[in-house]
């Protein structure tokens, strides 16, 4: 977004203040002559090519002068990251997408102008366009960022509901299955008991009990009564069960 350039010269290789200032006016143009140059100047680039002079939007208050380059300064705060898009973007239509300022110390003040030494000289470019272009990347980046973490997020509650209720919805002591010959097959919570039985339910109702409640992790458990002879036990029928499988297996079954 910005270059800040300073250059310190020793007695002996001190360069004149006019050849400083012919040589700005050729690079970066915008006054006739040296005589036209002010002490502090400034030239700001427009987005069509054009050159203007001046600083009308203060931007050299952003950078300070040669007084505040010195070594034992702070580090500069990154000016781009506490500028929105739209600040940059009225810097770009007012000030224009690039403003240099210039800023230089002579040893002789008291010199006749074609005598004076330059003891050090400053240039700093400013780029609201860049600076521009980087919020507007960085806040892309940031929502990409966000939405990428809210799906994450979305994606783990997800999984955390599947976890806790659809192993119990997709149990076969829940939900049964057809088989080829029009049966229903299925099995006990704790899987030891396995079923057949005919799809000829006399009635059907739903049980909400504390512990239907529990092993369906709803409100609560469905469940149909049917002719004995038409319960076929397929597995498990004569094994002893824990508390659990005793409560469940043998009662329901």
């Amino acid at each position: 977004m910005a270059i800040v350039h300073s250059v310190g010269y020793s007695p002996a290789n001190a360069v004149r203040e006019t050849a400083l200032e012919n040589g700005l006016v050729k690079k970066y143009g915008g006054f006739t002559t040296t005589d036209d140059l002010p002490g502090s100047p400034t030239w700001r680039f427009q987005d069509g090519g054009n050159v203007q002079v001046g600083d009308p939007c203060n931007r050299r208050g952003i950078f300070g002068g040669l007084s505040e380059l010195t070594v034992g300064n702070a580090t500069r705060q990154n000016l781009a990251l506490k500028t929105t898009p739209d600040e940059f973007r009225f810097q770009m239509d007012r000030c224009g997408i690039a403003i240099v300022t210039e800023d230089h110390s002579i040893s002789n003040g008291g010199a006749p102008r074609e005598d004076r030494i330059v003891r050090r000289f400053t240039v700093t470019a400013y780029s609201p366009s860049i600076g521009f272009e980087g919020a507007t990347t960085a806040a892309r980046l940031i929502q990409t960022a966000m939405d990428a973490e809210n799906k994450a997020s979305a994606a783990r509650a997800k999984d955390h509901s599947r976890q806790i209720f659809e192993p119990r919805r997709r149990s076969q002591w829940t939900n049964p299955e057809k088989t080829s010959d029009g049966m229903l097959a299925g099995k006990c919570f704790c899987g030891a008991v396995h079923y057949t039985v005919a799809d000829e339910f006399v009635y059907a109702a739903n049980c909400h009990c504390s512990g239907c409640r529990r092993a369906t992790g709803s409100a609560f458990k469905p469940f149909a009564g049917i002719e004995r002879e038409k319960l076929a036990i397929t597995e498990g029928g004569g094994q002893s069960h824990d508390l659990w499988r005793r409560k469940w297996s043998r009662r329901a079954l």
